[in-house]
């Protein structure tokens, strides 16, 4: 492996790491390395989307930035939810008012 930086269109450093693509089983596999892994912030089981472009590059694009959920970003919604649903009688209520003993 060999790691090269550079400086893309936007102005903002990147690093470039070279690899080999290797066999895995009946597979083939790029094995990347950790500083790679750590600028991009990724760890062992995340998800990635690959993108294929129409000029054969490859883009690796993490979906756990798009899919993670704040506890209290969801707890927000969820009162948000709960406020716009009507109040209506209790179904227990309605039931034992019907029963005869």
């Amino acid at each position: 492996m060999t790691q090269s930086d550079s400086q893309g269109r936007d102005g903002v450093p990147r690093r470039r790491f070279h690899q080999a693509v290797r066999r895995w089983g009946n597979s083939l596999a790029l094995r990347l390395p950790a500083a790679c892994l750590r600028q991009a912030g990724l760890r062992e089981g995340d998800q990635v989307e690959i993108v294929v472009g129409d000029d054969g590059r490859l883009s690796l694009e993490p979906l756990h930035h798009l899919h993670q959920l704040d506890r209290s970003a969801l707890a927000m919604d969820l009162r948000r939810l709960q406020a716009t649903l009507p109040l209506t009688p209790s179904v227990m209520e309605e039931c034992r008012a019907a029963e005869r003993w």
